[in-house]
């Protein structure tokens, strides 16, 4: 939304500059200092910029017209384009009162560019925000440059009406580009300054008030332990033989990733070092531990975990995904892709909130059967997995294991400890208890696990006043 800057009486509407890397965000600007005069414009600012590359914004102001009386100044700002910095580019993109979106006018960039327009697109829809949409046609001046009609139509546009050739080095475009942004981002500005009147307006911001927000963006700084710079790659479909598992499935869920994907991450495990992020329907994640020192060792670990994944059998995900995505120091990251399943510690939580016993139960009883499950893989395959409640969900009536964790070995204690956890969380309500217990002790009783680890659960429970108790009757176990 428009802004009001009351020290200087202008209405500031922002453009923001997005495409990807290389595409010619930065030259925009550079080209409008050269063609602007002074008088009219700012100094162009890129802080933290890194051998060229934009690690937060350029950020550059233009002096010009009026909306309802008042002096407009158009903050022009581009977003960095390194994939790492995917959560600085989502944060700028969704400030915007006009989106001027450039692309390389070549066809490998216009192929590149129709996946970065649509997750523009599905993101701004996502956040509730729909912004005009000026499309640069750059680098017209090169070789085999696409025209605005072929343009508009590898990028899936309805006409070349909404695409401007330009060329940012030499010149052409780049201020008919601005222009129209400006003026799109002007009549927004006017109705809404009509609707609510200067008082009602939000304080305008400035360039080092933007650039507290990214560096210390309060939501992230909370969430992770690492720096903006070593925040992993986003995975996507044009990667290499051996770096997608499986390979047909998994480039087509991948495929599906990229309509969706948004950056934002939604928790973290109590290390601060997991990422997970929602995309759509799937459930991206990695972690610093998932992070390889070049592609060849990444390679490896992904086929290592792609076997342990068949180990798991029923538990794991249907169109669950392995891919490698590379960062800019050719580090190789880890993701785990898998449908979006809310995670079994909210299923109960949300239940207990609203006093609903039955689906309190329901969750309890999809616990006790994967938490049964995970003592049998320690014991019969040692195949460890995080037994806690919040690394499993229930999708399509089935119990699923969410981490991108497995392990090796047969340590049990862990798990018996979580079973026990649950058991004591949810003591206040006792007839889903009831129903936990029973589902337990019919779990393990078809399992065949040794008494060894049977009896340190009954013990457990017991501690906690709930002994296990016989089995229920099948058709109660079914549930």
């Amino acid at each position: 939304m428009a802004a009001f800057d009351r020290k200087l009486g202008h209405i500031i509407v922002r453009v923001v500059y997005d495409g990807p890397a290389g595409a010619g965000k930065t030259e925009n600007l550079k080209r409008l200092v050269e063609t602007v005069t002074s008088q009219r414009r700012g100094e162009l600012a890129s802080p933290g910029e890194r051998d060229g590359s934009t690690a937060y914004f350029d950020w550059l102001y233009l002096n010009g017209g009026v909306v309802a009386g008042h002096p407009l100044r158009a903050q022009l700002v581009t977003v960095p384009g390194r994939s790492v910095l995917t959560r600085r580019r989502w944060q700028l993109v969704k400030t915007a009162d006009v989106v001027v979106f450039v692309c390389e006018s070549s066809v490998r960039g216009a192929k590149e560019a129709r996946r970065w327009l649509e997750l523009l697109r599905a993101n701004l829809s996502a956040s509730d925000r729909s912004p005009p949409i000026v499309v640069q046609a750059n680098k017209q001046d090169l070789p085999g440059a696409l025209g605005c009609e072929e343009l508009a139509r590898a990028l899936g546009l309805p006409s070349d009406g909404e695409v401007v050739a330009a060329s940012a080095v030499s010149g052409p475009g780049v201020r008919d580009t601005v222009v129209r942004a400006i003026r799109a981002a002007a009549g927004l500005a006017e109705a809404e300054l009509l609707e609510k009147g200067v008082d009602r307006m939000m304080e305008a911001e400035e360039s080092n008030e933007l650039l507290a927000q990214l560096d210390g963006s309060a939501q992230m700084r909370a969430a992770i332990s690492v720096t903006d710079a070593d925040l992993p790659p986003f995975p996507n479909e044009d990667i290499s033989s051996g770096c997608v598992w499986p390979g047909t499935t998994g480039r087509a869920v991948l495929r599906l990733l990229a309509r969706g994907l948004t950056s934002g991450v939604r928790s973290v495990d109590d290390s601060g070092s997991a990422v997970i992020l929602r995309a759509g329907d799937f459930r991206l994640q990695t972690s610093r531990a998932q992070r390889f020192d070049d592609l060849a060792l990444g390679k490896t670990a992904l086929l290592e975990h792609a076997r342990a994944r068949v180990r798991i059998g029923a538990l794991n995900a249907s169109e669950t995904t392995l891919v490698l995505a590379t960062d800019d120091g050719g580090a190789a990251w880890l993701w785990t892709v898998s449908p979006w399943t809310t995670p079994l510690t909210d299923v109960m939580a949300q239940a207990d909130a609203r006093g609903d016993e039955d689906a309190l139960e329901k969750a309890l009883r999809a616990y006790a059967r994967a938490s049964v499950e995970a003592l049998s893989l320690a014991a019969r395959d040692r195949v460890l997995l995080h037994g806690g409640a919040a690394h499993f969900g229930i999708l399509s009536e089935r119990v699923v294991y969410l981490s991108d964790w497995i392990g090796v070995g047969a340590t049990t204690d862990a798990i018996v400890g979580d079973i026990v956890d649950v058991s004591r969380a949810y003591q206040h309500r006792s007839r889903p208890l009831r129903g936990y217990v029973a589902a337990l002790a019919a779990a393990l009783e078809e399992s065949l696990l040794g008494e060894s680890i049977r009896r340190p659960v009954a013990d457990a429970l017991a501690l906690v006043g709930h002994a296990l108790a016989r089995p229920a009757p099948s058709a109660d176990v079914a549930q």
